[in-house]
């Protein structure tokens, strides 16, 4: 700033006013021409002092306060950009998301069809499960798929999810396995006591998979000192730490995850062209090679029960063994057991297998059977597959071979050994289900 002062006094006058007289002083805005700001000073002797202001910024404001707006207009486009982008990128991740969902979704149908395709024997590949255009509940998105016949082996599945103009393909493997491939399977609770030993037969040391449907809290109990060495599946959805409870001491060695869906038990169909027939109420008995359906079977007073031969055996009511009672499978033979009714080995009896391979004794329990009890003092070599039934183990001897059913408990420090011979089976002979072997999406 420049102040240019004309004085009416000397300049010794002016230095001589009370430093006060000159805060007194007053301004007021000068007229006509625009070379800045004028004022008059007054002092309190009145002595005019005129001043006159000048900017040497004198224009620039307008430019600048133009700047600044469209600087600040930049930035708004800008921001308004970035979020109409973030808000397409949103959408058409969803529409992506949607559309695998749904593909998944008919890759899951399509393995439950399958599956249950199962339930009809004999099993008939000519007609395979098949949509198109399936609307996913509650979304735009639309799922097809197809099943056809592997020749390398198995069915391949194809689905394709589609949502707008996004689409996803997702392809499986399947094949069937059967329930043999698996130690223990239950729809239900699996409870193991303390010192339960699980292994395999018939060298030790091999992975033992374990599997439920269930997801309710605590349906897996594992109690002290006791180890399973493999995996624990439970039912889709299921919270692993909530549904496996393991006590103090025990562990599991593989993974404990939730399935991708849950197993279907195909019910179990009694052979026709059965011979009727009893068994004389004393004495020792030996059956030959044959098929024969009995109304129940009760052995007491220690007899014996012998299997020469391959034997097949329906019992429409139930099958008891008592105390010092035999049932004794012969080498190179064989026994296929149906049973209609509960199956009970009481303390002191003995179910042979001489073969020592659990193939050789199957037990298929119907909708009727809905108990099996095994407390036989003697090893149990067998492979049972119950699906109503409840087992209880309650012995200290050896059970090797498979079980399938409702739920299993064992204790009384039994041991289960897993027979894995039991996987050379036929799943198209054996109860079995469909499962995933790989997948992949393009």
């Amino acid at each position: 700033m420049k102040v240019k002062r004309m004085l009416s006094r000397n300049k010794k006058l002016s230095q001589n006013c009370h430093p006060f007289d000159k805060l007194r002083a007053g301004s007021e805005r000068s007229e006509g021409s625009g070379l800045g700001k004028r004022g008059i000073l007054r002092s309190a002797q009145d002595d005019i002092v005129p001043f006159e202001i000048v900017s040497k910024y004198s224009g620039l404001v307008l430019p600048l306060v133009a700047t600044i707006v469209v600087f600040i207009f930049l930035i708004g486009i800008a921001v308004l950009k970035v979020g109409f982008g973030g808000r397409y990128i949103a959408a058409m991740t969803s529409t992506q998301i949607a559309a695998r969902s749904a593909a998944d979704a008919g890759l899951t149908l399509a393995m439950h069809e399958m599956n249950k395709k199962l339930l009809v024997r004999p099993w008939d590949n000519s007609t395979l499960p098949s949509a198109a255009d399936v609307r996913l509940p509650n979304c735009r998105a639309f799922y097809s798929y197809t099943v056809t016949d592997n020749p390398a082996g198995g069915y391949t599945i194809a689905s394709t999810g589609k949502c707008d103009r996004e689409t996803r393909s997702v392809y499986a493997m399947t094949s069937r396995t059967a329930f043999w491939n698996y130690a223990i399977v239950v729809d239900g609770d699996l409870s193991f006591k303390s010192k339960t030993v699980i292994d395999t037969y018939p060298e030790t040391g091999g992975a033992v998979d374990i599997r439920t449907n269930s997801v309710e809290r605590g349906a897996v109990e594992l109690f002290p000192n006791t180890s399973i060495p493999g995996d624990v599946a439970i039912g889709p959805g299921g919270d692993a730490d909530e549904v496996v409870q393991v006590k103090s001491g025990s562990d599991i060695s593989g993974q404990v995850y939730a399935a991708d869906s849950a197993i279907n038990f195909p019910p179990v169909t009694v052979p026709g062209g059965l011979i009727a027939s009893e068994l004389p109420k004393v004495g020792d008995v030996n059956i030959a090679t044959g098929g024969y359906m009995y109304p129940s079977i009760d052995l007491v007073q220690r007899r014996k029960l012998t299997i020469v031969g391959h034997v097949v055996i329906y019992v429409r009511g139930n099958m008891g063994l008592g105390n010092g009672t035999r049932v004794v499978i012969n080498k190179d033979s064989s026994l296929v057991l149906y049973l209609g009714g509960s199956f009970i080995a009481n303390y002191g009896s003995e179910i042979i297998n001489a073969t020592e391979e659990a193939r050789n004794l199957r037990m298929y329990g119907t909708p009727g059977c809905t108990r099996i009890v095994l407390k036989n003092s003697a090893d149990f070599y067998g492979a049972v597959y119950a699906p109503d039934a409840d087992l209880v183990i309650d012995n200290n001897a050896k059970q090797i071979g498979s079980f399938i059913g409702n739920s299993c408990e064992i204790k009384n420090s039994a041991g289960f050994y897993y027979d894995t011979g039991l996987l050379d089976m036929d799943p198209t002979n054996e109860p079995s289900f469909f499962e995933v072997q790989r997948w992949w999406e393009r």
